[in-house]
C-alpha cells in the first residue's frame, strides 16, 4: 500500500512540475524573447497556456508527452481561477506590452 502512495505522489509531483500553475508560469515566469510577437497575451495566459499544453501533447506520436495531458487537465480550472483573479494585473501587462511596443514601432 506504502509504495503504491509513494508512486502516485511521485508521478503527480512530477506531472505537476512539468505542467506547472499555467497562470504563474505565463505571468511570473515569462521569458518571451519578443514580447512584442504577442503569440499569447497575458489576459487568461495560464488557460491558454494549459490548452497549449493539452493540443500539444495529443497531437504528439511520444506516449511520455501524453502523460502532460491529465496534469494540464486538472491544472485548467485552477488556472481559469487564478487567472480570472490576476485579470486587472494581466490586463496591466498586456497593456503596458503594447505600450512598449507602439513605442519601439513594431
Amino acid at each position: 500500500m506504502k509504495s503504491y502512495l509513494l508512486k502516485t505522489f511521485l508521478v503527480a509531483f512530477i506531472g505537476f512540475n512539468v505542467v506547472g500553475c499555467g497562470t504563474i508560469v505565463r505571468t511570473g515566469f515569462d521569458n518571451t524573447p519578443n514580447p512584442c510577437k504577442k503569440e499569447l497575451s497575458y489576459v487568461f495566459g495560464g488557460v491558454k497556456l494549459d490548452s497549449m499544453h493539452i493540443c500539444t501533447a495529443a497531437a504528439s506520436h511520444s506516449n511520455f508527452r501524453k502523460i502532460i495531458i491529465p496534469f494540464a487537465l486538472v491544472d485548467l480550472p485552477l488556472s481559469a481561477i487564478a487567472d480570472t483573479v490576476i485579470l486587472p494585473y494581466s490586463a496591466y501587462l498586456d497593456h503596458r506590452t503594447d505600450s512598449e511596443c507602439a513605442m519601439k514601432g513594431k
